[in-house]
């Protein structure tokens, strides 16, 4: 997902259906100027998303969220 300069963006994983996240976590197409504030499975189990801060003054990065899924016995 695009995160321009100065802003903070949500970047979402989806599971496939029939499985629930179990773990997960982001990243950035550049460090130190972006920072993930906030890394969470979304409720339900359907995914999992970050919250990420691009401080930079000039550049737009990427962010992006990757979701652990599994069959999960109900």
């Amino acid at each position: 997902m695009s995160n321009p300069h100065g802003t903070q963006v949500v970047a979402s994983a989806e599971c496939p259906p029939g499985t629930k996240v179990i773990g997960g976590g982001g990243g950035s197409s550049s460090l130190p100027d972006q920072s993930i504030n906030s890394s969470f499975a979304r409720g339900g189990g359907e995914g999992w998303d970050i919250e990420e801060n691009n401080s930079s003054s000039a550049n737009n990065y990427t962010a992006y969220a990757e979701a652990v899924c599994a069959k999960v016995a109900p």
